[in-house]
């Protein structure tokens, strides 16, 4: 028995997934599972569902053992996994689903104070996004798209939400996409990329920003809500009062919904990485926050050397400090 990091004999575990549809828990595997309890006692099973409020269905159960049998708990495990075997989820089976690979995610989530923060902070973005949906029309809300690291995964957090209330129908994201002559080229192609991933209609615009959302306000004078990547450390986050906030009165009126608002650097490379989310290959590159390329340089911080002669750079991700996220970026 292997024993945790206070001294104590740590419990054997192992846990299986299901999807929970058509009665599957009231009428199959409630039975297996009493069976179970009869020919192991000393076995402990628990069921656990309802991961997040995307209703996707996801069931865990989980088998413990603080006995020091090994040979039982391992004859507990191989009898469940052979009489639900038709049922147990496959990695593949998580993977290929947005849903569940989001909510098999939560579920790895320890009681450690950093997984606890991040779980509510999941819960919390998936709150503010179906708020709005709960009020307004897709027909509504664009996404303000610009290849980013935020942008991608605010835009990632909007699909599962819609694929969760809209689960018999492909519903189109209307993308605002703001273009500059100082953009890096590597964007464009990024964002080409993801908009049939995640059925995006693009519409893009080259005027300033406060220019650019006025034209889209005329073309589209329904949009109200528009969800962004904007987080509390960014530079225009930093004089926001809440992840969901009106423009002030001298820009186009809308509504700015950030559903990551209140997270870290880490925290967004974190669900990024694990959902293997797809991102801008310049990320890989040593740039940490991007820009324009007039203002945008890689981060120092990521520098690999060899002999004292720098070789490359470290991916984004592998960023230590949060607080250096952005000190590649000049401000003008």
């Amino acid at each position: 028995m292997k024993s945790d990091k206070n001294g104590k004999v740590a419990s054997l575990l192992r846990r299986f997934y299901f999807e929970n549809k058509n009665n599957f828990v009231e009428e199959y595997l409630t039975r297996n599972l009493n069976t179970l309890l009869k020919k192991y006692p000393g076995i402990k099973f628990s069921v656990h569902s309802n991961f997040s409020s995307l209703n996707g269905n996801l069931l865990a159960v989980t088998v413990e053992s603080s006995d020091s049998n090994i040979s039982c708990f391992e004859d507990a495990c191989k009898l469940f996994y052979e009489a639900n075997k038709e049922f147990i989820l496959s990695p593949v089976d998580i993977t290929s689903n947005d849903i569940l690979n989001m909510e098999y995610f939560i579920s790895t989530l320890t009681d450690e104070e950093y997984d606890e923060k991040l779980k509510k902070k999941i819960l919390k973005s998936f709150q503010d996004i179906f708020y709005i949906l709960s009020l307004y029309s897709t027909s509504q809300i664009f996404i303000s798209f610009n290849g980013g690291k935020d942008s991608t995964l605010a835009l990632h957090l909007y699909s599962l939400c819609l694929k969760s209330k809209y689960p018999t129908s492909k519903i189109s994201i209307d993308a605002f996409i703001h273009r500059t002559p100082e953009e890096f080229s590597e964007i464009e192609p990024f964002i080409d990329k993801v908009c049939p991933l995640y059925n995006i209609r693009k519409h893009v615009y080259n005027l300033s920003i406060k220019e650019s959302l006025s034209e889209m306000k005329k073309e589209f004078p329904s949009i109200f809500p528009i969800i962004m990547g904007t987080r509390h450390m960014d530079p225009t986050g930093k004089y926001m009062k809440s992840s969901i906030c009106e423009t002030d009165s001298d820009w186009p009126k809308l509504l700015r919904v950030c559903p990551i608002f209140d997270w870290n650097y880490h925290e967004v490379w974190r669900v990024i990485k694990t959902l293997n989310i797809p991102y801008c290959c310049l990320y890989d590159e040593g740039y940490t926050s991007l820009g324009e390329k007039r203002s945008t340089a890689k981060n120092e911080e990521l520098v690999k050397k060899e002999n004292g002669n720098i070789i490359g750079y470290l991916p984004a991700y592998k960023l230590k400090n949060c607080e250096s996220e952005r000190v590649n970026r000049k401000i003008n």
